[in-house]
């Protein structure tokens, strides 16, 4: 769903543009991307620049703008602001594009702003929002399809009072525009809905340990859910040392920025069926990574015994189809438990081997 999500406001963002009216001098019209390829950010920044790439290639096939093709050039912002503001500056500077569509986050599309706005380029962002952006004196050169996070975080919050009856709540968040602006919809909602906040803390990121913190979460007893809002490192970590510390069964909402394989495969698929929690799909995330079981060679015999037959270890998932019988046929008492002979070994070899299921 996030990945639709993205994908979605990404082709926005380059109708947006297209309404604009982009023009150039070339052969071509650059279209520049501030998107992640490396660090903490790449796993959906790759995912945003190939729903840019389907949205150009749709426009060029379609006869591009003004019969010009629109030329992608993304500029890796390494998921952060410094990384951010460079990229914009060498898309100003030498790409010469006219729009940039990008960050894969509020803070370095702030940073990346700070480039765009004096140079009257225009910037359009898929994930960035919240007062600060808000503010922005940008000239009308700066756009997010994004909500408020807030509303995110007030959303969740009403979930907790209304649907699971919550009455305590303890909110975590480490540093950044996404998370800080969530936990704030999240409390003042709760809140207004009679609910109780035993802690609202911004905690620190790059911890080797969260032991102390999760003392503190569960000093004044255990709350009856958390909000834990971060990126997948410090998410793997926390949950690790909730996990070993065992502090008692919690709900969690987390929020999507954890929504990705490396949080998932962090702390292991397997421990999130005894962790109760909203907000990430665990089960679909899974599911795609799943191998599928291999195809049963075409023509061949497959074995009819049962699971837990004791008579051959020749079982399969696939529907039988009875193997010819080998030869010399096997020999069998009147009563009691079946006593087939092996087959000769020649025979045995052309038999299908089970699949590992």
């Amino acid at each position: 769903m996030i990945g639709a999500m993205r994908t979605t406001r990404m082709s926005l963002g380059a109708g947006i543009l297209l309404a604009l009216g982009c023009s150039s001098e070339g052969k071509s019209i650059p279209i520049g991307t501030i998107l992640s390829v490396t660090g903490n950010k790449a796993e959906p920044g790759t995912g945003e620049l190939r729903s840019v790439q389907l949205a150009i290639d749709e426009i060029n096939a379609g006869g591009g703008v003004n019969g010009l093709p629109l030329k992608l050039v993304n500029r890796d912002d390494r998921s952060g602001p410094d990384g951010a503001a460079a990229a914009a500056a060498d898309i100003i500077a030498n790409v010469k594009a006219p729009a940039i569509l990008g960050t894969t986050a509020p803070e370095t599309t702030l940073a990346a702003a700070e480039k765009t706005i004096p140079a009257n380029v225009v910037l359009v962002s898929d994930i960035a929002s919240g007062p600060t952006l808000n503010g922005l004196v940008d000239h009308d050169t700066v756009y997010s399809t994004a909500p408020d996070r807030s509303v995110q975080g007030s959303i969740m919050g009403a979930r907790a009072r209304t649907k699971y009856g919550f009455k305590t709540a303890a909110v975590l968040y480490i540093n950044l525009p996404l998370h800080s602006e969530t936990a704030s919809g999240f409390v003042k909602t709760f809140q207004a809905m009679g609910g109780t906040v035993t802690l609202n803390m911004m905690v620190p990121d790059n911890q080797q340990s969260y032991v102390s913190l999760l003392q503190q979460v569960y000093a004044n007893g255990k709350p009856d859910c958390i909000l834990f809002n971060a990126e997948a490192p410090d998410g793997v970590q926390f949950m690790k040392d909730y996990i070993t510390t065992n502090p008692g069964k919690t709900f969690f909402f987390f929020n999507p920025a954890l929504a990705n394989p490396d949080f998932f495969e962090g702390v292991g698929y397997g421990n999130f069926a005894n962790i109760a929690h909203e907000g990430i799909d665990v089960a679909t995330a899974r599911a795609s990574t799943a191998t599928p079981p291999p195809t049963w060679p075409s023509g061949a015999p497959r074995p009819c015994s049962s699971p837990g037959s004791t008579t051959t270890s020749t079982w399969s998932p696939w529907p039988c189809r009875p193997a010819a019988s080998p030869t010399p046929t096997p020999s069998r008492r009147t009563s009691g438990p079946s006593t087939t002979r092996p087959a000769p070994r020649s025979a045995r070899a052309s038999t299908p081997r089970r699949w590992a299921s």
